[in-house]
This record gives C-alpha cells, sequence and structure tokens, in this order.
C-alpha cells in the first residue's frame, strides 16, 4: 500500500511537486493539503493528481499532524517558517522532506538532526537533482575513470538578471505567483546554493572549509508594480575543500549571465553536465589524446530521462518528488545522508555570512 503523504504550504511550486507526485502513485500518494490561505490549498486541491482519489484540505497545520494516517509530511513553507513546520512534524511523529535549507541556522538544524535521529524519522532536504539521470550518468562516468582523477570541479547556478526580467508575474499553470520579492530577500545562494553542493557531496564527500566572495549588484529590483529595495547579496563566489581532497569554485548569481552547468575537471580530460536543474541536460566530455590535442564527445544518458511533463514547463525538467519515493519505500542508500544534508546547510549558511569554514 502507498505511503500517505501531505502538503504544507500550496504555494507556486506546490503544483510541480503534486505534479511530481504522480509519478510514484505506488511508492506515495498525497493525501492532504494545508495553507494558512485556505483558498491556495482550495486551489492546489483541483490539480488534475486530485481528479480521481480523495484530498482534505485541512483547516489548520494541528489538523494535519493529528492526522494519523499521513506518514510524510512535504515542507513547502517559505523559509522563515521551515524549522518550526520541521520541528513540530518531527515531534508529531512524521517524516519530514523540506525544502530547502531545513532552516535559517546551525542551532535549528542542529535540533532537528537530533530529533530525527531520537525519534528513528527520516528527515531530508530538497533539492533532489542529485538523483537525475544527468547526475547518474556523470557519476558512473566518473568512477569509470574515463576522465581520471577529479582534482578541481567549476559551477555556476546563474540566473540571469532576475531583478530585471520580469519575473514577478510568472504564475504556475493554477495561477499562482513565482513570489520573487521572497526570493530576492533570501537571496540566491539560499535558494540555488543546494543544486551544486547536493552533487558535489553526494561525488565527494562532505565539505571541509570555504572561502567566500559575496556582493549586492543590483540594491533595486524593477518590479511591473515599480522598482523594490532588495539588501541581499544577488552574487556569490565560493572556494569550497571537500574532506576526500577536491576542490571546487561555485558561482551563485541572479546579477548577471545565464548559466546553470558544472564541470569536472580530472587528469585525463574533463566532463560538463551542461543544466544542473535538468534531468534531461546535455553532457560533454573532452579527452586529452595527446598534448595540445582535445577529442570533444556527447555523453548519452545512461537511463533516459522521465518526469511528469508538466515539470517541464514554466519551472526547470526534474522530477520533485524522487526524493519523497525513496523516503516512502525506506530506500534511503541513494540518499545523501542526514550528516551530509546538516553539512550542506552549514555550507549555505557560511557562504551567506562570508565566514571561512562550515
Amino acid at each position: 500500500m502507498a505511503t500517505k503523504a501531505a502538503i504544507v504550504g500550496c504555494g507556486f511550486v506546490s503544483y510541480y511537486y503534486v505534479s511530481s507526485a504522480s509519478n510514484w502513485t505506488e511508492q506515495f500518494t498525497v493525501v492532504g493539503v494545508f495553507d494558512v490561505l485556505r483558498e491556495r490549498a482550495q486551489l492546489l486541491a483541483t490539480h488534475e493528481y486530485f481528479s480521481d482519489r480523495q484530498v482534505t484540505i485541512y483547516s489548520s497545520f494541528e489538523e494535519l499532524l493529528a492526522d494519523q494516517t499521513v506518514e510524510i509530511v512535504l515542507n513547502l513553507t517559505n523559509v522563515s517558517s521551515h524549522y518550526q513546520i520541521n520541528l513540530a512534524s518531527l515531534s508529531a511523529g512524521k517524516h519530514v522532506y523540506s525544502e530547502k535549507p531545513l532552516a535559517i541556522n546551525m542551532e535549528e538544524v542542529k535540533t532537528l538532526v537530533e530529533l530525527a535521529e531520537k525519534k528513528c524519522l527520516i528527515l531530508r532536504g530538497a533539492p533532489c537533482n542529485y538523483l537525475g539521470e544527468h547526475v547518474r550518468t556523470a557519476l558512473e562516468e566518473i568512477r569509470e575513470g574515463s576522465i581520471g582523477k577529479i582534482s578541481f570541479v567549476k559551477a555556476s547556478v546563474c540566473d540571469g538578471r532576475l531583478p530585471f526580467n520580469g519575473m514577478d508575474t510568472v504564475q504556475n499553470e493554477l495561477g499562482v505567483p513565482w513570489p520573487l520579492k521572497e526570493e530576492l530577500e533570501n537571496g540566491c545562494n539560499l535558494e540555488h546554493t543546494g543544486y551544486i553542493l547536493t552533487i558535489l557531496v553526494k561525488m565527494f564527500g562532505a565539505v571541509r572549509s570555504v572561502k567566500v566572495v559575496r556582493e549586492l549588484v543590483h540594491p533595486k529590483a524593477d518590479f511591473s508594480s515599480g522598482p523594490v529595495d532588495v539588501n541581499t547579496c544577488d552574487h556569490y563566489i565560493a572556494f569550497i575543500a571537500l574532506h576526500s581532497g577536491v576542490k571546487a569554485e561555485i558561482n551563485v548569481s541572479v546579477a548577471g549571465e545565464h548559466k546553470r552547468c558544472m564541470t569536472f575537471f580530472g587528469e585525463k580530460g574533463d566532463l560538463t553536465i551542461c543544466d544542473v536543474w535538468s534531468y534531461a541536460s546535455q553532457l560533454k566530455k573532452t579527452v586529452f589524446d595527446e598534448p595540445q590535442h582535445y577529442r570533444c564527445t556527447d555523453i548519452p544518458h545512461r537511463t533516459a530521462p522521465s518526469f511528469h511533463q508538466a515539470c517541464s514547463k514554466g519551472f526547470a525538467y526534474m522530477d520533485l518528488c524522487r526524493v519523497v519515493a525513496l523516503m516512502a519505500q525506506r530506500d534511503l542508500i541513494q540518499l545523501i545522508t542526514l550528516k551530509e544534508t546538516a553539512n550542506i546547510c552549514e555550507t549555505v549558511f557560511a557562504i551567506q555570512s562570508a565566514s571561512q569554514a562550515p
């Protein structure tokens, strides 16, 4: 029987989670939704996913927690609410999958980790792109030694000049707006660095240290309703050392170019994931045949990318529920561990505050 899950937070991204849930009906099913704005929950309940299954629109978060049939809580609330929702869910005996980050500081993260371990509950956080076919293929190529031992990785998640490209008018298919103001207040580091760190940690282990350069390039955003002040940095460059010895340079920005690539540099060549967000991303490999002679090839995916069609429109080419499905099956081997999840949070917080170590 499929594990039952409930969603807390029915904003923009919830539509794409429910769309992805359609891929995993044998593993889990979404049986309930809650949002402090009840009309948002009612709107999400009109998603085609619920056309052939019953969904409860909870009148309160406490009612959701009291539902003994719900085993997994998907926390899709805003960043400032993550800790309290995660803490209450774990305290109620629920497994938790949370949007990133788990909390807003390491003291809170440690409290959540300790509680999850004490109660033998599963706690994991977004993003899930490290489970994509593009990353799996790259990992297999690297493990097979086709480009030799990896010493350096360079990665970017740069989302263009976000304050000026009209994103405040973007809506999901149910008409719920993308929260641009909140994204700018949180900053691109909190929102996007995890897409790189999860891959790095999955492949090469935990982060040991980080050095950071950060800047607020655009202090005002051009909304359709008028200019909005921005107080959080919009451009980060981080130099990361992993315990395995691999070094990495990460650029996360919403201040300039549009680029979401990741290149692994080995002794025999290099391998590039052209778009870390897309499970269908093109992969390219460059091998040194002889001095000053390079052979470039496209790498076919070892398995065909799979994701709900709705998730390829207006958001990203990814299946947002893969971690949830594995949690439902209690299949944790493929997942980043809870300790690694905490290490990723610590690294993100270090970058946010420009500390020198996680």
